[in-house]
């Protein structure tokens, strides 16, 4: 008997020995090979519930609010907080006899690894000395801002909208029927202008969800480099085997040159929803340069720009493409994203901020 315990001892400890080299391998191999991973938090808020949850029955995706969620990578660790609304922003009201802007856009609006007090809305509204209401989430396109807009901004007293546009998904968000998990998700039906809004699924969220299991996953996510090294395999594994990519889903390709009618219709009606929903009030749109976007520019306007330059004068709306200003404020365009993630930086937001205040300024003066 006492030969079984010690057995038992020693494979315990052998064990754990193993599960300490690899935690260590892992962690090396992440911070080493892969450094865009995210990284473990080892915060129980993380385990008990996502941040980002399917729970907005017009739009999908939304903040849990009043929840917290640590966003870790190797050059950034994010505290991020949603207020009652499930915005990740300070806690605002309703009402207000103040001038405020609403601010839509996905991740990048929504400021992906960095602290909130830096991204362009913050930064804008500590410049100007009034309320910038930032309702951007990641993951979403041009026609869920318009269903946000619609079903929610609408019942806070604003006065402007200023609405981020990504080309490298929007184009694309507005179109997908389908999505990489069972979710909800409104998209484009039809030909415009007659497009119709559907969605992937009646119900939010996913029809198996077990919350066992994914409170499982959630511990094993944020505690342990060794699952987390693991499920980065499995995506290359299945990266490697999967169907190549089209031109259309390629991370290489920039949609401000590179899109179909049918991408820009779908843009095109989103944004005339948009500005139509807005009742009157000022709109300034943007548009936010991915990595790649820069490789592809040569100084001339891009095809995107002058489309959306001609929109928002049919609409008398206001328009500012952030590339050409950003590519002559840098010489190496990285320094506007962050070093382990394709997002911009706090130093990229600050650029992009420079850039868009006289006009936002400008829209403010018309009120």
């Amino acid at each position: 008997m006492k030969s079984f315990f010690k057995a038992l001892k020693y494979l315990f400890i052998f064990t754990l020995i193993m599960a300490v080299c690899l935690e260590l391998a892992s962690y090396a191999y992440i911070h080493i090979l892969s450094p865009r991973t995210q990284l473990p938090s080892y915060s129980w808020d993380n385990v008990k519930g996502a941040f980002w949850q399917d729970i907005n029955h017009e739009i999908g995706v939304w903040h849990k609010p009043n929840s917290k969620y640590v966003h870790k990578k190797t050059c950034s660790e994010v505290l991020n907080s949603a207020n009652s609304f499930g915005m990740r922003d300070k806690e605002r009201s309703l009402s207000s006899n103040s001038t405020r802007v609403a601010v839509l856009g996905d991740s990048y609006m929504e400021g992906f690894y960095i602290p909130a007090s830096k991204r362009v809305s913050d930064l804008l509204e500590n410049n100007l000395g009034i309320e910038f209401l930032n309702f951007s989430v990641a993951g979403i396109g041009t026609l869920q801002e318009y269903l946000l807009y619609k079903s929610m901004v609408t019942k806070f007293d604003h006065n402007a909208v200023l609405i981020g546009i990504l080309p490298q998904n929007d184009l694309t968000d507005n179109l997908s029927s389908s999505y990489s998990r069972p979710c909800r998700r409104p998209y484009l039906s039809g030909e415009y202008p007659n497009f119709t809004i559907e969605y992937t699924q009646e119900q939010l969220g996913s029809k198996e969800r077990d919350p066992n299991k994914e409170f499982l996953y959630g511990f094993l996510r944020e505690f342990s480099y060794t699952y987390v090294a693991a499920r980065n395999f499995y995506h290359l594994l299945k990266q490697k085997n999967a169907v190549p990519q089209t031109a259309a889903s390629d991370f290489t390709q920039s949609f401000y040159y590179d899109f179909t009618q049918r991408q820009w219709d779908g843009l095109k009606f989103s944004i005339e929803k948009l500005a139509a929903a807005a009742d009157g009030k000022p709109v300034l749109l943007f548009t936010i340069p991915s990595y790649n976007d820069f490789q592809a520019y040569k100084d001339a306007t891009p095809p995107l720009s002058e489309k959306l330059n001609k929109l928002a004068k049919q609409l008398n709306v206001g328009y500012v493409d952030l590339l050409p200003e950003m590519a002559n404020s840098v010489e190496d365009p990285r320094k506007l994203y962050l070093e382990c993630d394709w997002h911009f930086s706090e130093y990229g937001n600050y650029v992009s901020t420079t850039i868009l205040e006289p006009a936002v300024q400008n829209m403010l003066n018309k009120l």
